[in-house]
């Protein structure tokens, strides 16, 4: 099974987005987004369905269970939530059949992924240090630094142990491991990833505390409480401003609070596509008000808040079962397990823990490597020759089919993002571009290029009926509330004098960001527009208590109607 698992890094790694190996991030295209490498893995397991049967005959039923789980909730998800599409169905789908692959294939996974990561980590490296020549943010192939770091981290450790396997001089090989991890750690440091170090700090942690004999692991861990202790009495009774700035400047527990709180109204989830849409009314004041507050708020900044928000309380216990299980069962033969076995636990460490700051298990690459690495601890051995199993033609014959599709899909998403491309340099409101768009709208993987190809028709080209066009493919997407798709909507019909339709756009507008001034303006005007004077007073009281509360005065609120720029939540 060595040929599907290769086939699958190397489909992660050249046709993802290609341009991003080069580190271009403004050229969209895509081949295979998140959600077709999902389809991709389920797949390649119905080709595979001999070593399912096994791999489901070696699972105990508690783990059967949590694969039904996760399955029923993907799968109610895509029907429930009414968006039948590719899309919908893979995103759903991504925690389980990536990982699920990844078990069926555990052999082939411990020998290709080291190859496969020092690829990764030799393309990453040179981008990276080539951007820190230049002065510029070290993004790396991730395209965010901490994403970048993280991928380093995780990678250097195999490229480490192939230099030394791999080198006739034992020194030479020694000096060279120690050469490639001394650069990747300078890398690291200079992008500034605070997630990326304390991920390496914890998993240094616990593979020192493996390693150590039973005398050795106390000391550790006595140090560890005295440092923590200390550490925590420093920051409590020593230093409390330097506690309460960082928690002020942390926007992280504000956006956890209130997951947890659309967790609580939705304990079966929202859909892996509908969180940014669900988790709107969900921002309190506290949110609004910080600093690093944003237009969009994609995930929750938690990898195990993200399952449960999106596919639901039951299929998180079911994937942290089958993960932590199998983890356990790992730990209990650590020291007989080979030395890349053990660089895929710190690797997988690695990235479950800055998963617990960040979203690393939907950032490619690291996702696909953060998912197969779960499916790794997933079996509990190495599955041996295949058995007869009757009726295996009809499950080959989907996987066939779902092959096809997923081929189809990314000759859809190519066609898609080069039809962007081809509309946005097209004459604004063109009938070939206009065309074009509602062609890629369709079918992008990339709907924040719609977004930005609204906000540039509205505010930059100032053509109104343009953006009002535009702004109306989100209706036929998963993502009809996109950051102020609704303050954009609410402006162009305005400036096209259809008062009515932008009103009930800026009341939609003012619920999603209720502490911003120009939508309650916005509605002010259309009243009056409408000779609806007796509705004014209500959106004015309204309008004085956010001023009052912002402490805005109405010069200020001048300056604002003259630089809308300055009415955003991160200025508030």
């Amino acid at each position: 099974m060595r040929k599907a698992m290769g086939g699958f890094l190397l489909a992660g790694l050249l046709l993802h987005r290609p341009a991003m190996l080069a580190g271009n991030y403004a050229d969209l295209t895509t081949l295979l987004p998140r959600w077709d490498f999902a389809l991709l893995a389920a797949a390649l397991i119905l080709l595979e369905w001999e070593r399912l049967i096994l791999l489901l005959k070696s699972l105990s039923r508690w783990s059967v269970a949590a694969l039904l789980i996760l399955l029923l909730s993907a799968l109610g998800h895509f029907f429930v939530n009414g968006y039948w599409t590719l899309e919908s169905l893979g995103l759903n789908l991504a925690f389980l059949t990536i990982p699920l692959f990844g078990a069926l294939n555990r052999d082939a996974l411990r020998r290709l992924a080291p190859p496969f990561l020092c690829v990764f980590w030799l393309i990453d490296f040179l981008l990276t240090a080539g951007q820190w020549g230049f002065g510029k943010p070290l993004t790396g192939i991730a395209g965010n630094w901490n994403w970048n770091a993280t991928l380093l981290l995780v990678s250097v450790p195999f490229v480490c142990l192939w230099i030394i396997r791999k080198s006739r001089c034992r020194r030479a090989g020694w000096g060279l491991a120690g050469l490639a991890a001394l650069l990747s750690a300078f890398l690291i440091v200079c992008s500034g990833s605070r997630a990326s170090l304390l991920a390496f700090a914890g998993a240094a942690g616990i593979g020192l505390f493996l390693f150590l004999p039973g005398r050795g692991r106390k000391i550790l861990l006595f140090s560890l409480l005295g440092v923590l202790l200390g550490g925590t009495a420093l920051l409590t009774v020593g230093a409390p401003e330097r506690l309460d700035a960082f928690l002020k400047d942390e926007i992280r527990p504000v956006i956890w609070e209130s997951t947890l709180a659309l967790i609580a109204d939705h304990p079966l989830g929202v859909g892996a596509e509908s969180f940014e849409e669900a988790y709107i009314p969900y921002k309190t004041a506290e949110y609004f008000f910080h600093r690093h507050a944003a237009w969009r708020t994609l995930h929750p900044h938690n990898e195990f808040l993200n399952i449960a928000a999106c596919l639901g309380i039951p299929a998180l216990l079911g994937w942290c079962f089958l993960t932590f299980k199998g983890i356990g069962l790992f730990l209990l033969r650590f020291r007989k397990t080979r030395p890349e076995e053990k660089l895929i636990f710190f690797g997988f460490t690695v990235l479950l823990i800055h998963g617990m700051v960040d979203l690393v298990f939907a950032a490619w690459p690291l996702d696909l490597f953060a998912l197969l690495f779960a499916g790794f601890f997933w079996a509990p051995r190495m599955l041996g020759a295949e058995e007869d199993v009757k009726f295996h033609a009809i499950p080959r014959v989907a996987g066939v089919l779902a092959l096809c599709g997923v081929l189809l899909s990314a000759g859809v998403n190519f066609a898609a993002t080069r039809m962007y491309e081809t509309a946005r340099k097209a004459v604004p409101g063109s009938a070939p571009g206009r065309a074009e768009l509602r062609a890629a709208a369709l079918t992008t993987a990339f709907p924040e290029a719609l977004y930005r190809a609204v906000e540039s028709a509205l505010l930059v080209r100032q053509d109104p009926r343009h953006a009002l066009d535009l702004a109306g493919f989100f209706r036929d997407t998963p993502y009809r509330n996109m950051g102020r798709i609704h303050g954009f909507r609410a402006l162009a019909l305005a400036r096209l004098g259809r008062d009515a339709e932008a009103l009930e756009e800026y009341r939609k507008d003012s619920a999603c960001y209720p502490y911003l001034l120009l939508p309650y303006v916005g509605q002010i005007g259309c009243l009056g527009r409408l000779g609806r004077t007796a509705e004014i007073p209500a959106v004015e009281k309204r309008l004085a208590e956010i001023m009052k509360i912002r402490g805005i005065s109405r010069a200020g609120l001048l300056r604002i109607l003259q630089d809308p720029e300055r009415d955003k939540p991160n200025s508030l």
